[in-house]
């Protein structure tokens, strides 16, 4: 049959269907990590931004002047 060439059919149609089904997986993934939902923002939200600013006053790091225009920054969204 096939002039001899047989026993090459099956190994060949094994390796065919694996890939098939591994593109069909990575597929999947791809599409299911385009739409997560689970995305980092890019800022922080505000509450972390003013616990780090309440730390900062605690530490001495900055003034209660820098404080208080830090906090008008933070709260205004400028």
């Amino acid at each position: 049959m096939w002039n001899g060439h047989h026993a090459m059919v099956w190994p060949m149609w094994f390796l065919m269907i694996a890939a098939l089904i591994g593109l069909w997986i990575l597929v999947a993934l791809l599409v299911r990590q385009a739409f997560s939902e689970k995305r980092p923002e890019s800022f922080p939200p505000r509450s972390s931004a003013l616990a780090e600013l309440d730390a900062r006053l605690a530490r001495g790091e900055i003034t209660a002047e820098d404080y208080i225009s830090i906090r008008r920054l933070i709260s205004d969204g400028h």
